[in-house]
Parts: C-alpha cells; structure tokens; sequence
C-alpha cells in the first residue's frame, strides 16, 4: 500500500461515516427541506472523495501498466539465451571429462 493511499482511505471512511450519520437524521425528519439539504451537503464531499481515489488509482493503474510493458519490452528484445547455456553446459561437460 503506498504511503499516500492510507490517508486516503482513512479520509474516504470518515465521509461515509458522516454521510450516513447524516442520511440517518434526514430519514428520521420526514425529508424535509433543511434534511434533504443537510443530506447533500454531506453527499457531495463523499462523491468528490471517491471520484478523486478513483482518479489516483487510474493514474497509478496507468503508470504501472506503462512500467510493466517496458520492462517487457526490454526483457523481449534480448537474445535468447539458450544457445549460450547450450554451449555452458557442454564446456562443463568436457571440463569434468578431462577432470574425471
């Protein structure tokens, strides 16, 4: 979990709980106009908190995404190394003949 996440998170859990705190007193007055007032006043922090924890989650799933393809690019455009290891192991082979 990155450092920046956990405030984030903690941010996000409070507005909930805020906000049902809230919906709870609107629901008990019988939807009237100060409650339904009340109750978006406290909506709309919450809406623009998740909407900004899914845009850092998109710039992060984005960055990560980009650093994975050009890892794998990197990782693509190398030679194979089997012919490499092939001619290794044979050297080792003939190496323990000439031991043995």
């Amino acid at each position: 979990i990155l450092p920046a996440s956990v405030p984030s998170r903690k941010t996000l859990a409070e507005l909930v709980k805020n906000f049902k705190k809230s919906f709870k007193n609107a629901s008990g007055s019988a939807s009237s106009s100060p409650a339904l007032t009340e109750l978006l006043d406290a909506g709309r922090p919450l809406v623009r908190a998740f909407q900004t924890e899914v845009d850092a989650l998109t710039k992060r799933c984005k960055t990560s995404d980009a650093a994975f393809t050009e890892l794998y690019q990197n990782f693509f455009e190398l030679p194979d190394p089997a012919g490499v290891l092939a001619a290794a192991e044979h050297a080792m082979d003939s190496y323990r003949d000439e031991v043995s």
